[in-house]
Order: C-alpha cells, then sequence, then structure tokens
C-alpha cells in the first residue's frame, strides 16, 4: 500500500510543485486583503482538485478525443 501511495504521489508532488507555487502565489496577492487571499487559495485548491480528478477519471478518454497518445506525453516527459 506505501509502495502505490508513493508511486503516486511522488509524480503528483513534482508537477505541483508546492514551493515555487506557493512563492507565485504570494506573489500575486501580495496586496490583497487577508480575506480576499484566503478565498483565492480556497477556489485554487477546488479548481486544481476538480481537474485532477476529472482527468483521473476521464483522462485517456481525453487524450484519445484530443488524437494524443499516452506514448507522446511519456517521450515528452522524459519518462519512455
Amino acid at each position: 500500500m506505501i509502495d502505490k501511495f508513493l508511486e503516486v504521489f511522488i509524480p503528483l508532488f513534482i508537477i505541483v510543485n508546492p514551493s515555487s507555487t506557493l512563492a507565485l502565489f504570494s506573489a500575486i496577492t501580495a496586496k490583497y486583503p487577508k480575506k480576499r487571499r484566503e478565498k483565492t487559495a480556497k477556489n485554487a485548491a477546488f479548481y486544481a482538485a476538480f481537474l485532477l480528478f476529472i482527468f483521473a477519471i476521464a483522462g485517456s478518454a481525453i487524450l484519445s478525443y484530443l488524437g494524443i497518445e499516452i506514448y507522446s506525453l511519456r517521450i515528452a516527459g522524459g519518462y519512455y
């Protein structure tokens, strides 16, 4: 179970890249009031989770519809 979790978590952690995302979010929302910054963070987290869920469920179908093969993504991502 731990192996499967790490197999999924580590690539996802690398893709999301929280350290640079946090710096970018801080720079963009530096002049926002605290409430607006919190609302923006909640919205961003919700939409990111929603998109991850959609692509986890229907990602293959979406890529197929667009005519993109998974092999192409593996080469682009350096994983072949």
